[in-house]
């Protein structure tokens, strides 16, 4: 400590510009790094005492928007383990809720370009078969194509935080979820890949057995922590789901036979 307030642990003559996430220690401008999220010292760093993060997501300035997101995607597909091992658990939120927000877009240009082409069709009916154009099937078209290019990215993003909160109250109650609600939410939103295919015809169900999973090898490497404890947070909300479903069609039918 100097007169001008804390100095640099390996260079005393310089001030310091932050301390390390890890160890606390001061560091100046030249022994101070970012790793992830956080302020790393290069001591640290060097020693090996904290892990390296780093998805292509993260390298989106380079790679581009798109190309990242592919790339992300497909490894969270292909090594979900190693995927999940380089997530910084405490890395900013904002870029995990772009990612899940790209998610949701390449389907909602699926949705407009099956709205348009079906709002197109209409409209060469309408006009060969001599029928009088109501406004109100332009008006419904243009509707549904708005609506349809909004919810897919609102359903990934907010479902993420939804399904993250839920989860993480249950890993807590558990004992699990040492790294805080946002690596939760972190997991939750690069699960969103696969959560596209809930959204298709026939592969919902298929979509649900991969997602649970791979959902739970996430939280297992980014908080840490053993697999029964992500699999308790993951399994029980949905359990306490179904039998809430039960319990509804049951007084459905009891009300129904009285």
């Amino acid at each position: 400590m100097s007169d001008l307030g804390p100095t640099c642990a390996l260079h005393p003559d310089r001030p310091s510009q932050g301390t390390c996430a890890h160890c606390g220690t001061f560091s100046c401008g030249s022994c101070l790094g970012w790793l992830g999220g956080r302020q790393i010292c290069i001591t640290c760093k060097d020693e090996g005492r904290v892990a390296i993060y780093g998805i292509p997501w993260e390298q989106r300035d380079q790679l581009g928007l798109f190309t990242a997101w592919a790339r992300t995607a497909g490894m969270l597909y292909t090594q979900p383990v190693q995927f999940f091992r380089k997530v910084d658990p405490y890395g900013p939120i904002g870029g995990a809720v772009l990612f899940a927000a790209i998610s949701g877009l390449w389907l909602a240009l699926l949705y407009l370009t099956l709205v348009t082409v079906v709002g197109a069709l209409l409209g060469l009916a309408i006009a060969f078969g001599g029928s009088n154009w109501d406004p109100s099937i332009a008006i419904v078209v243009a509707i549904v194509g708005v609506v349809y290019t909004i919810v897919p990215p609102l359903s990934l993003v907010l479902g993420g935080f939804i399904w993250g909160l839920v989860h993480h109250v249950v890993m807590l109650l558990a004992g699990g979820a040492s790294k805080g609600l946002g690596a939760t939410a972190r997991v939750a939103l690069f699960t969103s890949p696969i959560q596209l295919f809930q959204f298709v015809p026939c592969l919902n169900y298929v979509a649900w057995a991969w997602y649970l999973p791979v959902m739970g090898i996430g939280y297992t490497q980014v908080h840490e922590q053993s697999g029964g404890k992500s699999a308790a947070g993951i399994l029980l909300p949905v359990l306490g789901c179904c039998f809430c479903y039960i319990g509804l069609y049951a007084f459905i039918f009891a009300v129904e036979g009285l």
